[in-house]
């Protein structure tokens, strides 16, 4: 697999040559195009790590193609080729995106390109770093406000609950009585009782859902601790189900697997977002299969869907921060949820098939082991 994927936009075939011989020396895939609009096909087509584009072509300014390739692929980074020094349009180059500068032909050697490069992707890395960790603080912000909505809802949702509840009961004993005195009401009696059944199962699914959503917005001060994975995933099938419901069908196959040593808010939030994931690969509807099960070392989750699969292309990016496929996603869910999968010392893995859809798997390794993998 190559180190990165580098599209060079200049007319001049002397020197997208040499940053072709320059580049792929060095392991990295590269493509050459000599105009604005055929860079703008070529960052439609594929995904790029880095652009370097001159300031000057001959359909469009360079400064107007660095804008419209980052407005179609924000996490870009790219790199003005310039014969004409930095000056002010060194500092306009840099408002429309640009990270460094390669001035011909000074700068035309490979060390210079080769460093301008390393230094290119080291901070685009560094950046997007920074935003994940900023979309997970928000995420922390979100679950911690969510925490304290719910805590101070829930009471006020069961008290009532309870009063439906009590003059159910009420209701039925009345009607019992009055069955007893008059048999021929009997029937009717009956199928109102029914009505009252169905209304109490309805009750006891709201306080489900109250439940689950406090254990799921609860901060856990004390850290991780031991679970049973099979609970611990099985709220977050019933918080996906209480929001999908009709749309997509959720298959549960939870089998216990007990002292896994983990963040109970975080796993459910992985779940979650597999969960999300393989509904809208299934816009039109379908099942999905979630499984827990003891595996050597530890437990596993698995999420199965029956879309329409990932491209071969696609899935070396999959967890890369900001990738996404979505027109509007934001491209953090996956990466994400392989950042608290390996916090917990797991590993995450996908095995996806064109047109028969995609599983993933999460392991999480056993207490014992995560114990002393903390201690050593």
């Amino acid at each position: 697999m190559g180190r990165g994927r580098v599209l060079v936009v200049d007319d001049d075939e002397l020197i997208t040559d040499s940053f072709r011989l320059v580049l792929e020396a060095e392991g990295y895939g590269v493509e050459t195009v000599g105009s604005a609009h055929l860079a703008l096909a070529a960052a439609e087509e594929a995904e790029w790590d880095l652009a370097f584009v001159d300031l000057v072509l001959p359909d469009t300014d360079g400064l107007e193609l660095l804008r419209q390739l980052r407005a179609r692929r924000p996490g870009l980074a790219a790199v003005v080729i310039t014969g004409h020094g930095s000056g002010l349009r060194g500092f306009a180059a840099r408002d429309a995106g640009a990270y460094a500068f390669l001035e011909k032909p000074g700068d035309m050697t490979p060390e210079k390109i080769l460093t301008v490069l390393a230094n290119a992707l080291a901070r685009r890395q560094a950046e997007q770093e920074l935003e994940a960790a900023r979309q997970q603080v928000a995420m922390s912000e979100k679950l911690s406000t969510l925490g304290s909505l719910v805590s101070g809802v829930a009471h006020e949702i069961r008290t009532p609950l309870t009063y439906v509840t009590n003059n159910l009961f009420l209701v039925r004993q009345r009607l019992d009585q009055a069955a007893r005195v008059q048999p021929e009401l009997r029937e009717m009696v009956d199928e109102v009782v029914q009505y009252g059944k169905a209304a109490l199962d309805g009750v006891a699914r709201i306080n489900r859902l109250v439940e689950d959503l406090r254990r799921f917005a609860r901060r856990d001060e004390t850290g991780p601790s031991e679970a049973d994975l099979r609970d611990v995933v099985g709220v977050a099938v019933d918080l996906f189900r209480a929001t999908r419901r009709g749309r997509v069908d959720v298959r549960a196959d939870l089998r216990s697997v007990p002292a896994v040593l983990l963040d109970t808010g975080q796993v459910q939030q992985v779940v979650l977002n597999l969960l999300t994931n393989a509904a809208e690969a299934m816009p039109s509807g379908g099942v999905v299969r979630v499984a827990t099960r003891t595996v050597s070392g530890g437990g596993e989750i698995e999420v199965e869907d029956h879309g329409s699969g990932i491209a071969p292309e696609v899935q070396a990016q999959l967890f890369h921060p900001f990738f996404t496929t979505k027109a509007e996603g934001t491209g953090l869910g996956l990466s994400i949820c392989q950042r608290i999968v390996e916090a917990h010392g797991g590993k995450i893995r996908f095995d996806s098939r064109l047109g028969r859809g995609t599983t993933f798997y999460v392991f999480l390794p056993a207490g014992e082991a995560r114990r002393s993998e903390l201690s050593a």
